[in-house]
């Protein structure tokens, strides 16, 4: 499994939330969310270069993939934000690909 495509959307209410959309080579799609703020989206599309063709299921090595890039544009606090809502989209994918709740892979129901 390959990650084929990276996405945001950005949704106006009483606070701006900017959704990570990540699209893998088998269909499967997860959502993660990120805190907006101006910029936001651009650090994310950035991300996209480095993440395309990765296999979504190596989380960890992809997050410390995202933070060693850093960003050209963003401050420190931005790029965390996209790595955060990107990492949460990554989990999705994981969850959806073995068909388990995020809670199993994350230790367990309390």
């Amino acid at each position: 499994m390959k990650i084929s495509s990276l996405s945001t959307c950005v949704i106006e209410a009483n606070y701006d939330w900017t959704i990570v959309k990540v699209k893998t080579d088998e269909g499967i799609v997860g959502y993660g969310e990120a805190f907006f703020a101006p910029g936001l989206t651009a650090t994310i599309r950035e991300y996209r270069v480095i993440l395309e063709g990765e296999d979504p299921r190596d989380i960890d090595r992809l997050c410390r993939k995202m933070r060693s890039a850093g960003s050209t544009g963003g401050s420190s606090g931005m790029i965390y934000h996209a790595i955060s809502g990107i990492e949460a989209a990554l989990w999705d994918v994981l969850g959806k690909k073995f068909q388990i709740p995020l809670y199993q892979f994350l230790g367990g129901q309390i």
